[in-house]
């Protein structure tokens, strides 16, 4: 597995947006010998990225995550980021159990079913009922 990566460049966010990843520390040193005599590439620095690794992540796994100190030429866990990439994700798979359950009742279905008075709408069958209540608890369970 490769344990090193050189940070060739930062972007504007703070973030690593250009990076190279090694098995050895003298492939890498190379790397950053090469990158030195580029126009743009002089602040590229080496990271060890077992040693920067956050709960088994490394940072080239998911750059995004990682934040680059230019002055200790350094990279640390960014825990706003993770939790925005949790969010996003955890929304996209909310929004897809809720496309499920509108191909299964509609929302005109369900919304004639809850213009309706309760004893009416206890006339509709079971499975039909559950399926109102489950969007119902789907919807209030959106992420935030």
């Amino acid at each position: 597995m490769p344990s090193y990566m050189t940070v060739n460049k930062i972007g504007a966010d703070g973030k690593i947006c250009k990076y190279d990843v090694f098995k050895t520390l003298e492939q890498a040193e190379a790397r950053i010998t090469e990158l030195h005599e580029m126009p743009g590439y002089e602040g590229a620095f080496i990271v060890d990225a077992d040693a920067a690794a956050h709960e088994g992540q490394r940072p080239f796994q998911e750059p995004t995550h990682f934040a680059v100190n230019v002055t200790t030429k350094s990279v640390s866990v960014d825990p706003v980021a993770i939790a925005d990439t949790a969010l996003r994700v955890a929304t996209k798979e909310w929004q897809k159990a809720l496309e499920e359950l509108d191909t299964m009742l509609s929302r005109s279905e369900e919304d004639a079913y809850n213009a309706q008075p309760v004893e009416i709408q206890a006339n509709y069958p079971a499975a039909f009922r559950a399926r109102v209540v489950e969007k119902e608890t789907l919807r209030a369970a959106k992420p935030v």
